[in-house]
């Protein structure tokens, strides 16, 4: 890519078959973390301490780590669209709600079939089931607010 100063490349396996598109944007992304375009929304935005608005296209493991909270990772499935479209077994509208163990997931904005757009809550019940695992200092800390 350097080479030929080339922004975008086709590639392919050693059988010569299409396996996808990288982009220079998306190899400079795996080592530095997201760049964000001026109109492009925070992927992640946080409205209180167990409430933020996700992107759909999210992948769940950083949805888990930034909310400190354990939504499985399936094999259907990577992002946090996936994974609402995955517990609903269908096509979900917007204002529609999806609670799994204690986190709650309201979609906010569909376009067409695609989540574009979820308000996920951490619920005091997750935080107390959670709660099991945490040492008396941890969850003493917790309530003290530290």
């Amino acid at each position: 890519m350097q080479d030929n100063r080339l922004q975008m490349v086709i590639v392919i396996d050693e059988f010569g078959t299409t396996e996808g598109i990288i982009t220079l944007e998306d190899m400079v992304e795996e080592i530095v973390g997201d760049i964000l375009e001026g109109d492009e929304p925070e992927p992640v935005e946080f409205l209180d301490d167990n409430t933020a608005v996700v992107q759909g296209e999210v992948n769940i493991d950083e949805v888990n780590e930034f909310l400190n909270i354990d939504l499985p990772e399936g094999q259907e499935f990577e992002t946090l669209a996936g994974f609402v479209f995955n517990r609903a077994g269908r096509l979900v509208e917007e204002g529609e709600e999806i609670e799994y163990d204690g986190v709650k997931i309201r979609i906010e904005r569909v376009d067409n079939t695609r989540i574009m757009r979820a308000r996920v809550t951490v619920t005091d019940e997750y935080r107390r089931e959670d709660g099991d695992e945490r040492s008396d200092e941890e969850n003493e800390a917790l309530d003290a607010g530290e």
